[in-house]
């Protein structure tokens, strides 16, 4: 997070408040009046981090993804009964830095504007987007049945290979919520069937194939039995062999793009770190002129360069 600065985001952050130890804060972009609500842990100011490990591009990558995707199934919302305490004040230590985090969960949803000084609504620079983030800003998954259905297929490739992953397992966790969903009933439920996969929304299914390959790719080993699964629901939500490698190619480079912004946040993108990316971009589908448009894009975006 080390581009952003409570300083840039002067025009874009409107109101903060306090919900236990979770800080509730709203960003604005100053130009389409869109609001974006996101939460983050207020965390002692006194709590020393823990010294920085070895890179690991696998765990990056799917933290990244996590962080994203999280929005989509269990969307930020305020209360409806208003703060539960007053606003504490912004350039404290520790409501600075949760103010940080919550910008940076949802910063995909914004492009830096040099002309404007202030974070601006991506929509207003689809250029600059991966077409992943294109995709879920023109077709976003917005009906319950949309995203159920992708969780289910999620669910299944994860099983693909005959047992949910322990990595996977906590990223599908993410995004059920607790009130109203159970995973473990998610897992057990039978294959989707064609009528089912029917009721889904006319602009979903692309969409829903995307998120698919994104959350199998997130641990960079898609398996031909993984790989067969999707394609099968590819086949029945009538999506033909061009669109599902476009959007298996769009999965792609958005694991790329979360992966560099995992070694961007601290500053440090070594030589090592470019070249276990290339590794891991090549068995993706993508070369060095890929990884350079998209850190070249990702750093425009958040105006590091």
């Amino acid at each position: 997070m080390s581009d952003i600065t409570l300083d840039r985001l002067r025009k874009n952050f409107t109101e903060h408040h306090l919900i236990g130890s979770t800080l509730m804060v709203s960003f604005v972009c100053p130009l389409s009046g869109r609001i974006v609500h996101a939460a983050a842990p207020v965390r002692p100011a006194s709590v020393t981090p823990r010294p920085a490990a070895a890179r690991e591009l696998r765990r990056t990558g799917k933290i990244g993804l996590q962080t994203q995707l999280k929005e989509i199934f269990v969307p930020v919302e305020l209360p409806a009964g208003g703060p539960s305490s007053p606003a504490p004040r912004a350039d404290a230590p520790e409501i600075e830095a949760a103010i940080l985090e919550a910008f940076d969960a949802v910063s995909h949803q914004f492009s830096w504007s040099e002309q404007h000084g202030a974070y601006v609504d991506a929509a207003l620079a689809l250029e600059l987007l991966t077409d992943f983030d294109r995709r879920l800003k023109q077709k976003p998954l917005t009906g319950e049945w949309d995203r159920h259905v992708a969780i289910r297929i999620m669910a299944e490739v994860g099983q693909a290979d005959g047992k949910l992953k322990p990595g996977e397992r906590d990223l599908l966790q993410s995004f059920v919520q607790a009130d109203t969903q159970d995973l473990d009933a998610i897992l057990a439920m039978p294959e989707l069937t064609k009528p089912e996969l029917e009721r889904v929304s006319d602009d979903a299914p692309e969409t829903i194939l995307m998120l698919a390959y994104a959350i199998a790719m997130s641990d960079q080993d898609l398996s031909a039995r993984e790989k067969q699964k999707l394609t099968h629901y590819a086949a029945l939500l009538g999506i033909g062999s061009a669109k599902e490698a476009a959007m298996k190619l769009a999965a792609a480079e958005k694991l790329v793009e979360s992966i560099i912004a995992g070694c961007l946040a601290d500053g440090v993108f070594s030589d090592l770190d470019r070249a276990s990316l290339l590794q891991v971009a090549s068995g993706l589908g993508l070369g060095s002129d890929e990884i350079a448009t998209i850190e070249k894009k990702y750093c425009r975006r958040r105006g590091l360069r």
